[in-house]
């Protein structure tokens, strides 16, 4: 299994985190982001199996830098260079 972190817990992130419970052989959450005042179900499905939830993502890249071997950013689109610039300048 190949351990990740996700940036996004509600809407399209939802929608992923589901597929990837579903294919619970080929991803292991190590850590996910999630906005405090968006939580909701992809929230709870994420602390019903004991996975840690982190306020901002830099909290969450800096927990599992040495875990995750990859980062999903399944938030809008305005956000991926934001996003995808912090996990570079973090190693991922």
């Amino acid at each position: 299994m190949i351990p990740v972190a996700v940036i996004g817990t509600e809407g399209y992130a939802y929608k992923q985190l589901e597929r990837i419970f579903f294919l619970n052989t080929c991803f292991d959450v190590v850590g996910v982001c999630s906005e405090p005042n968006r939580r909701e179900q992809g929230y709870r499905m994420c602390v019903e199996r004991g996975i840690e939830v982190f306020d901002d993502v830099k909290s969450l890249l800096e927990a599992v830098r040495s875990r995750a071997q990859a980062v999903f950013v399944f938030t809008g689109i305005d956000s991926h260079y934001q996003y995808a610039r912090q996990c570079l300048e973090q190693g991922f």
